[in-house]
């Protein structure tokens, strides 16, 4: 499980829209760029994960350790495991989350990736530890 150790939201919210003005460019700017061709297509992609990555409804970054995870994916996928034990493990450049019901077949894992490449340069990220019970 992780917790969170400190938080500082309007900050963070200030940081993330900075961003996203700076990241996120207009269909019509990347077409006055790039042309209609393959290009075009890979900027048009690349816009919209920013859009969500740097969107403050889909995305809470949170330092665990050394990367940094989506935290409100984690707790939307954490509510769904109710009735099953879980461990949340550090691994490497991913954080895990193994879940499984004793006595049944029922189990899976769930690989958080590093998003430090979106959120490196930013300065008031929530810090989490990993609390296994």
């Amino acid at each position: 499980m992780l917790s969170i150790l400190e938080m500082t939201l309007d900050p963070l919210k200030e940081e993330m829209n900075e961003a996203k003005k700076l990241k996120i460019k207009t269909s019509s700017a990347i077409e006055k760029r790039y042309g209609k061709g393959y290009r075009y297509e890979d900027e048009v992609k690349r816009n919209e994960v920013y859009k969500m990555v740097y969107s403050i409804s889909k995305t809470l970054p949170v330092r665990v350790g050394s990367i940094i995870i989506n935290y409100k994916l984690y707790q939307s996928f954490n509510r769904k495991l109710k009735g099953f034990e879980t461990q949340v493990l550090l691994k490497g450049d991913c954080l895990e989350l193994h879940y499984w019901k004793p006595f049944s077949k029922s189990k899976g894992i769930l690989i958080f990736n590093d998003l430090t490449g979106y959120f490196n340069e930013f300065k008031h990220l929530p810090i989490a530890r990993i609390e296994n019970v």
